[in-house]
C-alpha cells in the first residue's frame, strides 16, 4: 500500500472483492486502503443468505452486508472518490432480478456485472462443480490462428518477482516467463521464452492453459478501438475505457450503466 501509495499519480487502481476479508481491518485501516483505489469492484454471491451459500460455499452473507455498509458509511464520511461496482455471481438470474437485494444495490449503486455462466479455468472445472443452474462456458481454442490480445499487452508480477506470461487465469505460476529479481521488465518481455508464450496461437503450439480459456481475446479483436492509440496507465481499465469510446462515438457524451 505504501509503494502504491507512492506512485498514486502515475497509476489507475482497482480491485476486485467480495469484501468479507474488510472485517480484519479497522475503520483507519479501511480508509487509507480505499483512498489509494480508483475502483472497487464487488463480488455479491447469491442475492440472500441461502443463495449467498451456495455461491460461495460459507455462510458469510451477514458479514458481506456489513461490510458493504461499512464501506458506503466510509466513502459518504470521507467524501471518497473511489468508484463501487457491483458484480453479482448467481446461478438464478431471473430471481436475482427480482431480489430486494438487486433492488436495494441498483439504487446505491452501478450494477456492473451479472453472470450466471462460469469459464472452466483451463478444464479445472467441471459441470458437475457448479451450483445446479448456473452454467458452464465450454471454448475450444486450439484451431485459433492469432494470438492472444492479453499475453500480449500486459505482463504481471506475483508477489515473489516472478513474470508470469498470462496473468489472467494463471494463478497457479504454470508459465512462469521470468523473474524481476534478476532480470528487467523489458528484457523479459523480450526473451525468447515470452516470445514464444506471446506467440502460441500463431505458431499452434498452445500452453495447457490456453486450450480451455474463455477470456481468450484475439489480438485484432482486444486492439482494434483506434481510442486506445493514446491509452495510458492512469486512464484505467483497457476495457472499461474501450466500452467508453463506444459510447462517446454512439452518443457524444460518457456514461456507463
Amino acid at each position: 500500500m505504501k509503494i502504491i501509495k507512492k506512485y498514486k499519480k502515475r497509476l489507475w487502481v482497482y480491485g476486485t472483492t467480495p469484501l468479507i476479508s474488510c472485517k480484519r481491518y479497522s475503520d483507519k485501516e479501511l480508509l487509507y486502503i480505499l483512498r489509494l483505489f480508483n475502483l472497487l469492484q464487488i463480488s455479491v454471491e447469491g442475492y440472500d443468505k441461502e443463495t449467498y451459500q451456495i455461491m460461495a460455499g460459507i455462510n458469510g452473507f451477514d458479514v458481506f452486508m456489513e461490510q458493504l455498509k461499512r464501506i458506503e458509511r466510509i466513502k459518504e464520511e470521507n467524501s471518497l472518490e473511489v468508484k463501487i461496482d457491483i458484480c453479482f455471481r448467481t446461478n438464478n438470474k431471473e430471481k436475482l432480478l427480482r431480489s430486494e437485494l438487486y433492488k436495494e444495490l441498483s439504487r446505491k449503486f452501478n450494477i456492473y456485472d451479472i453472470k450466471d455462466t462460469f469459464f472452466s479455468w483451463f478444464g479445472s472445472i467441471k459441470k458437475e462443480d457448479l451450483p445446479k443452474g448456473a452454467k458452464l462456458l465450454l471454448k475450444y481454442n486450439s484451431g485459433k490462428k492469432e494470438n492472444c490480445s492479453n499475453a500480449n499487452v500486459s505482463m504481471t508480477v506475483t508477489p515473489d518477482g516472478k513474470v508470469l506470461g498470462c496473468g489472467c487465469i494463471d494463478w497457479l505460476g504454470k508459465y512462469v516467463i521470468g523473474d524481476c529479481r534478476k532480470n528487467t521488465l523489458q528484457e523479459i518481455w523480450r526473451s525468447p521464452k515470452a516470445i514464444k508464450f506471446r506467440n502460441a496461437f500463431k505458431d499452434g503450439k498452445l500452453p495447457s492453459i490456453c486450450e480451455e480459456c474463455g477470456l481468450y481475446t484475439s489480438f485484432e479483436a482486444g486492439m482494434k478501438d483506434k481510442g486506445l492509440i493514446n491509452y495510458k496507465p492512469t486512464d484505467g481499465l483497457v476495457y472499461l475505457v474501450r466500452q467508453e469510446n463506444k459510447w462517446v462515438r454512439k452518443y457524444g457524451k460518457i456514461g456507463i450503466n
